[in-house]
């Protein structure tokens, strides 16, 4: 007889039992799953994010902030400005193939405004326009993808988020920006960007003058950051080292983001070691309460062996029964776990911009494999108890 059959009458029966064994080990492996899918997709967002940074240079502080600042636009952190006679020395640099600096002041609702030179679309080649032209005059913008602006839109900046806490910053009244150019989405913090001449900016915060003198624009103008491109690998280590002394500090975006990465690093490995000792548990809990539950199997076994089942029989069904439940576990933990990553990096675009892509690899199959191999090895226990069961003592209840 196909013992399948009986292993499917004998989950109808136990139908609330086996679903709950089945949800408590789904979701001990989900946690996993989640974790495993989220830190891979944020570190390739993040790269990809970087990737157009070849060397930052600001103000003496932390490298970090610079690189969250001019990299992912994090703006919750004001990074101390920098005099504009460091833009002027590099343009003068022979070692210095481009270079733009970006000044971060002003929001419209939520999304920054963010001032650049005219070499910033050399800088960022991942930034495509769509439709227009990038900006030429003081006030004209090219707009991000997740802005939701059309050609031709006006809108007034303000100093600091006009959501926050449902309080109104101060709004530049002075002056009205004008949406020229609208950018491809890139799938990083820069699609909620509003981009404009860094001259803007320092208009409407009365810092600029009409025609300034190029010395009083050196000594009395500020910048929040300095993007550079340099000639070739030699110039970018020679350029570092020289600026990363005050009064100024520079960094490689690529070299600050793996630092960062090493400690996501060891977030994963001790959330994974607490998985899988979560897991562990999950597994040793299940085990003993199918092998608390096989005295009310007694007479089925019993019976089984009275109808002329032999032992290997019943080994088999119990063992299918419990692989059943480890499998579908499996699968669904899977699905939870999938969910997870999906709302945790939905998050992550909502308060950053930064674009994930969730994706399951051949890593992520071996995960799941080995939850099934170790399910399936610990159905033998069960499988093992029954299959030792007497039948006089089964039937007799002896």
């Amino acid at each position: 007889m196909n013992p399948l059959w009986m292993v499917l009458a004998d989950l109808r029966k136990t139908l609330f039992a086996s679903l709950g064994i089945l949800l408590l080990l789904a979701l001990a492996f989900s946690g996993t799953i989640t974790v495993n899918l989220f830190e891979r997709s944020l570190r390739q967002a993040g790269a990809s994010s970087a990737q157009d940074f070849d060397l930052v240079i600001g103000a003496p502080g932390s490298k970090l902030d610079l690189v969250l600042t001019s990299v992912y636009l994090r703006t919750d952190e004001v990074l101390p400005l920098l005099p504009y006679f460091a833009v002027t020395q590099l343009e003068a640099d022979p070692r210095v193939k481009a270079l733009s600096p970006l000044v971060l002041a002003d929001h419209f609702e939520d999304d920054p405004i963010v001032g650049v030179g005219s070499a910033f679309p050399d800088l960022r080649p991942a930034l495509k326009l769509v439709a227009g032209h990038w900006p030429q005059k003081p006030f004209e913008v090219v707009a991000g993808a997740s802005t939701a602006s059309v050609l031709g839109r006006e809108f007034n900046g303000s100093h600091g988020i006009t959501r926050r806490d449902g309080v109104d910053e101060e709004v530049h009244k002075q002056a009205t920006y004008r949406v020229v150019g609208l950018l491809a989405p890139n799938r990083t913090p820069w699609d909620r960007a509003f981009i404009t001449t860094y001259d803007s900016i320092w208009i409407l915060h009365g810092t600029l003058e009409k025609d300034p003198e190029p010395a009083e624009l050196a000594s009395v103008q500020k910048v929040s950051a300095i993007l550079v491109k340099p000639k070739d690998f030699a110039s970018a280590y020679a350029l570092r080292a020289e600026y990363q002394k005050a009064p100024t500090t520079a960094a490689f975006p690529g070299e600050i983001l793996a630092g960062l990465f090493g400690l996501f690093d060891q977030i994963k490995t001790a959330l994974s070691l607490f998985g899988l000792l979560f897991q562990a548990l999950v597994f040793a809990a299940v085990l003993l309460s199918l092998l608390a539950g096989l005295p009310s199997k007694a007479k089925w076994i019993g019976l089984l062996r009275a109808l002329g089942a032999g032992p290997f029989y019943v080994f088999l069904t119990l063992w299918i029964q419990t692989a059943i439940i480890f499998t579908t576990a499996g699968l669904a933990g899977a699905g939870f776990g999938w969910l997870g990553a999906q709302a945790l990096a939905g998050y992550v675009v909502t308060q950053s911009g930064l674009a994930m892509t969730i994706g399951w690899t051949w890593g992520d199959t071996g995960l799941l494999a080995l939850f099934w191999g170790a399910g399936f090895v610990g159905s033998l226990i069960p499988a093992a108890a029954g299959y030792r069961t007497s039948v006089r003592k089964a039937i007799l209840g002896q």
